[in-house]
């Protein structure tokens, strides 16, 4: 029976296998290449416009809980940003390409080697070396855990000092896991000191560093520092018309706010949608702190969903301090990076809202699920998501098959307040020329829309089918291959507890009929949450399948068997070298027309990450298929390397290019590159054949930039 019709023209819109051999063969993990392809991320190679409006960041995978930390980690005078995501556990890392008036983030991968964060994380420098060190908890405890940076401050390098530090009377520093610390020389004697939370009471650990500025020695004072106690409604945290007391994990940040050159305290707490501020009433040698508000800032506090996490910088160099606040509480998907501008003066702040969403990025809240289709016969691929909330979202590709543009038509193309997680594919199930759609989705069932438009005017129904009333497993996830090679598509599902069922088609393409066979097609799990895709991964005429699952595996069966008799291989777990992403939701296809398939991958983030496909091999000039926001310098590949390695860099306009190669002692040992390029994307390989193993630095100079990085070279 249908019951309601779905234009995407006119954005319209409603509420044992016989004759089969299967063999699964050995494995191994790791790999980041498959026969000879590399992918690499790249957050701004396509477009995205919504409302009119460009996305900054489109595919950087979207901001679920971004703990965030600005600090020049790089000594060129800007400020640059890191993002923690507690979700999936990824430090992010943006460089500021603009400049101490004008912030402009860039994403970057691999900048370098980041060490491990459990919880929070920090950059201080606690050995006045002037490097900053990273500064996170332990992994099984709530201790401190501190990696000196012994790199030069255009490329940090980290080391573990201690999973544990110690205080001066011997006992494990406390450094509550999921609570932002603070460091700042609260006394003002040249060094900095450390500032922890206990959860359970809302009081504040203090811990002076009795050492120097080069000697980060530590000994304890007291639990319940300035007799602060975080609750909701009591004590120097009195809140008026907040029926309860409470208090959990937090984050603390201590500022100059009004520029009298002493640290005031700010402070969010899990159970409070506002921020704390407490005043220094004393001086920078003894701090008095005195509780001001609990509705920070006036005359329009912040108001969230709670564990607001409070950072002051001066983000325009203008003298006084601006303000950033991510929202950590689990239930805020979006909109949850606030940029407050202060519009006072260095001594009297005013913070004026100036955006919910400071790093502006393709997001769909929770478990964003993308496939790709041309759906409108255009010859590019156009993208719908699917998300937590029972959306699927069209985006058309109003670009080029070589030069893709998405352009944001309906954030609730399907829209239910009854189904949740959709899982959307495409296929054409019916014969008919175009494409069908089908939505798998939290309760274990797939719906099906039939498209009764052509493949130029797409027009989805849905229709009642078998699948409605069959419940094939929670978090239900659709795939479609002729398994069988008799003309006809066969359904295979990814299960929430990470099989996939296959159920194979013994009709005919114009009446499908299905018929179960297996509810481990695989013959084993990838854990949970398994999300399938089939492609041609290797170009060899038959599909390979891909599988993506809750813990950010991403696993390639290779399909070596030949049409009707199919053999998959596991052949890594890890595809692609991507990150590692909870929920992976992975959709391929050749969205750049060169040949091969490219990566899209959905995360529990809400976001879509995309990774390019495409080895180079020499420098190229040709016109790139878009131009270069900004400088970049892309981490070799591979790395470690035995031999030879690719470096790729981006320049936006046409200048004059440098790139060479330095060692440890800063000596340089080759010229890769002096020469005006063009502006675009340019990629050459070095040739190490004749040095010996160890350590080197690459350092690109053009236009004004000077970018370095670091690459292993391993007999």
């Amino acid at each position: 029976m249908r019951t309601t019709l779905l234009s995407v023209a006119e954005k319209r819109r409603t509420s044992g296998l016989p004759g089969v051999i299967l063999c699964f063969g050995l494995w191994f993990t790791g790999m980041s290449t498959v026969l000879g392809q590399t992918f690499t991320k790249d957050s701004y190679f396509i477009p995205v416009s919504v409302d009119g409006q460009a996305i900054d960041h489109p595919f950087t995978g979207g901001l679920y809980n971004p703990m965030h930390q600005f600090i020049d980690i790089d000594a060129d005078g800007d400020l640059d940003l890191f993002i923690y995501e507690y979700a999936d556990g990824n430090l992010f890392f943006y460089r500021n390409i603009g400049s101490p008036q004008a912030a402009e983030f860039d994403f970057e991968r691999e900048p370098f080697e980041k060490p491990p964060v459990y919880g929070w994380f920090l950059l201080a420098d606690v050995n006045g070396d002037g490097g900053l060190d990273f500064l996170t908890s332990s992994e099984e405890a709530s201790t401190l855990s501190i990696y000196l940076n012994d790199g030069i401050p255009q490329l940090p390098s980290y080391s573990l000092w201690t999973d544990a530090l110690l205080d001066s009377a011997g006992v494990p520093v406390y450094a509550e896991n999921y609570s932002i610390a603070g460091v700042c020389d609260i006394d003002a004697d040249g060094d900095p000191d450390f500032f922890s939370l206990n959860s359970s009471s809302g009081t504040i650990n203090f811990y002076e560093n009795i050492g120097d500025a080069t000697n980060f020695f530590l000994a304890f004072r007291t639990s319940e520092w300035q007799g602060i106690r975080i609750c909701v409604g009591c004590g120097l945290s009195m809140k008026q018309n907040r029926s309860f007391d409470s208090h959990g994990n937090g984050a603390i940040h201590f500022a100059d706010v009004n520029t009298d050159n002493d640290f005031d305290l700010f402070y969010g707490d899990l159970f409070d949608p506002g921020l704390f501020y407490f005043e220094n009433i004393g001086d920078s040698t003894n701090a008095i702190m005195d509780s001001v508000t609990a509705d920070f800032p006036p005359p329009y506090p912040v108001n969230t969903g709670g564990y607001n996490q409070p950072t002051l910088v001066d983000i325009d160099d203008d003298g006084d301090p601006d303000m950033f606040v991510s929202v950590l509480f689990p239930l805020i998907r979006v909109n949850n990076f606030y940029f407050y501008t202060n519009i006072g003066t260095p001594q009297t702040f005013e913070f004026q809202l100036t955006s919910s969403n400071y790093l502006k990025t393709l997001d769909f809240g929770l478990q964003a699920a993308p496939a790709l289709v041309d759906v409108d016969a255009d010859s590019d691929m156009d993208l719908f998501v699917g998300d937590l909330d029972g959306h699927v979202t069209f985006l058309r590709n109003g670009g080029t098959p070589s030069q893709p543009a998405f352009v944001l038509e309906d954030s609730a193309f399907i829209s239910s307040t009854t189904s949740y997680t959709y899982a959307p594919t495409f296929a054409d199930i019916d014969a008919d020329g175009d494409m069908d759609m089908f939505l798998g989705h939290f309760g274990g069932k797939i719906e099906f829309y039939r498209n009764l438009g052509t493949p130029s005017s797409a027009q989805f129904m849905r229709e009642t089918w078998t699948f409605d009333t069959l419940t094939v497993s929670l978090y239900a996830a659709p795939a479609f291959f002729d398994i069988d090679d008799d003309s006809d598509l066969d359904l295979f599902i990814g299960r929430g507890l990470g099989t996939i069922s296959l159920y194979l088609n013994d009709g005919s393409p114009q009446a499908w009929s299905f018929a179960f066979v297996t509810s481990d097609f695989l013959g084993s799990s990838v854990g949970y949450n398994a999300k399938p895709h089939f492609l041609d991964e290797d170009g060899d005429g038959d599909l390979d399948l891909l599988v993506g699952s809750l813990l950010g595996e991403l696993r390639l069966y290779r399909n070596e068997g030949p049409p009707g008799n199919p053999v998959f291989t596991l052949v890594t777990n890890f595809y692609a070298n991507t990150d590692s992403l909870h929920d992976a939701a992975p959709a391929m296809a050749d969205i750049d027309s060169d040949g091969d398939q490219d990566l899209f991958l959905g995360s529990y983030r809400g976001g879509v990450e995309f990774y390019r496909n495409g080895p180079a091999t020499s420098v190229t000039d040709q016109d790139p298929p878009e131009i270069p926001r900004s400088v970049h310098l892309l981490q070799n590949f591979p790395n470690p390397f035995n031999s030879s390695t690719v470096i790729q860099f981006s320049i936006p306009s046409h200048s004059v290019v440098d790139l060479r190669i330095i060692d440890l002692l800063g000596r340089e040992i080759a010229v890769l590159v002096s020469q005006s390029l063009p502006a675009g994307h340019h990629s050459i390989r070095w040739d190490a054949s004749s040095m010996s193993s160890g350590t080197y630095f690459y350092r690109l100079r053009s236009n004004g930039h000077i970018i370095t990085r670091k690459l292993l070279l391993l007999r």
